[in-house]
């Protein structure tokens, strides 16, 4: 479907499956990575390595890592790719706020995990201009 990947930083290995396997069967490429510094690194070393990370997806944040500062350090970066966040909306929507970083960073996503594959192709057809507006259940935080 693309040619760069998805970079997934991994925290809850239950919903691994589900969505590595609709990721594939979507014809996405992903890279997973288990800690928050690992998946920094990546993202910012990308021009070295020429790697190219079309997305970061979080999945489960809640359970081991700082999302405040996953998203400081991809504006720090300075990459332009979207956050989507694999949980409860509700409780990320409250720490977004808190961060007062929704205007500055205005691509941050929420799927449940059946809903990935359908928000990363909504994603990648309006990044290629191909998007049809279809509904979608998917909300942007």
């Amino acid at each position: 479907m693309s040619d760069g990947q998805i970079l997934i930083l991994d925290c809850h290995a239950e919903t691994r499956p589900v969505i590595c396997f609709n990721l594939e069967v979507a014809g996405f490429q992903m890279r997973v990575v288990t800690d928050e510094d690992e998946a920094i690194n990546l993202l910012d070393n990308a021009r070295l390595t020429e790697e190219n990370f079309t997305c970061l997806l979080v999945n489960n944040p809640y359970l081991n890592i700082d999302i405040s500062k996953i998203i400081e350090e991809v504006q720090k970066i300075g990459i332009d790719i979207p956050v989507v966040f694999v949980k409860d909306s509700d409780n990320l929507k409250k720490i977004i706020e808190a961060l007062s970083i929704e205007q500055k960073f205005p691509r941050i996503y929420h799927a449940v995990p059946i809903q990935v594959a359908e928000l990363m192709v909504m994603l990648f057809e309006q990044a290629s201009g191909k998007s049809e507006g279809r509904s979608t259940a998917i909300q942007s935080i």
